[in-house]
């Protein structure tokens, strides 16, 4: 939409609102998704990387195993991944 601002806030709003879910319910994960998700578009890998970690946490602990949203979220935090992270001295 192209006004980050104002989708900061929102998002924000709607983690106000997640506070009253138990900390690991998943739509408590979807709020920091939404979080991560900007942070990524803005190229603010960092934040955006936090943010998905933090979303695996809860969804590891409240999803079945192999569930798309878990995978999804996965494949985000790979492609967030300083390449140096995967490569090994052999």
């Amino acid at each position: 939409m192209g006004n980050n601002e104002e989708a900061h806030k929102y998002f924000n709003e709607q983690l106000q609102i997640c506070q009253h879910f138990l900390p690991n319910h998943p739509q408590y994960g979807k709020c920091y998704s939404n979080i991560a998700n900007l942070y990524e578009i803005e190229k603010n890998n960092q934040l955006a990387l936090e943010y998905y970690q933090k979303v695996l946490t809860i969804y590891n602990r409240s999803l079945s195993a192999y569930h798309p949203d878990t995978t999804r979220v996965e494949n985000s935090i790979e492609n967030l991944m300083p390449s140096e992270f995967f490569c090994c001295n052999i």
